[in-house]
């Protein structure tokens, strides 16, 4: 599968088939898999993993045929050809990831992001922490796009 129209396509042909590694239904991972299922109108087999390095453990193993995990988990495995993404999750191209395209290309609307965060006690001194307060330094968040990718093995 080179791309997610090509995994749609054979998704649908084999409902129930395909196998999608996540983090289970209460991480996002998890729940970007069902909605790509719902939106996508296709059944895959959504296995869920403890972690996602077990998951893109069994995905580069063929134990899986593809993984909806963070991008920055998967760019390791991707830079050395061992998984091919073929989506992202957010509306646009991902800087860096510019031959990747979005899942909204094939499904519109499909637009979901993780935004991470650093937070502490109002209570806590900046001196404690060692940095300024968010006021005066803008606020620290880090906005990532979880990619869906299927190993060399089941191209």
């Amino acid at each position: 599968m080179r791309n997610l129209q090509e995994f749609v396509e054979r998704a649908r042909l084999q409902p129930g088939k395909l196998s999608v590694a996540n983090e289970g239904p209460k991480a996002f991972s998890g729940i970007l898999a069902r909605l790509l299922n719902s939106r996508a109108g296709i059944d895959t087999n959504l296995v869920a993993y403890a972690s996602v390095v077990a998951g893109v453990t069994e995905t580069v193993g063929g134990q899986t045929d593809a993984i909806l995990c963070d991008l920055a988990l998967a760019t390791q495995m991707a830079r050395n050809g061992r998984l091919r993404p073929i989506a992202v999750t957010t509306a646009r191209r991902v800087a860096g990831w510019e031959d990747v395209p979005p899942m909204s290309e094939l499904l519109p609307g499909f637009d979901f992001a993780g935004w991470l965060s650093v937070v502490a006690p109002s209570w806590l001194s900046s001196m404690r922490v060692g940095v300024k307060s968010p006021r005066r330094s803008g606020c620290w968040r880090n906005e990532w796009a979880a990619v869906a990718a299927v190993g060399p093995a089941r191209a």
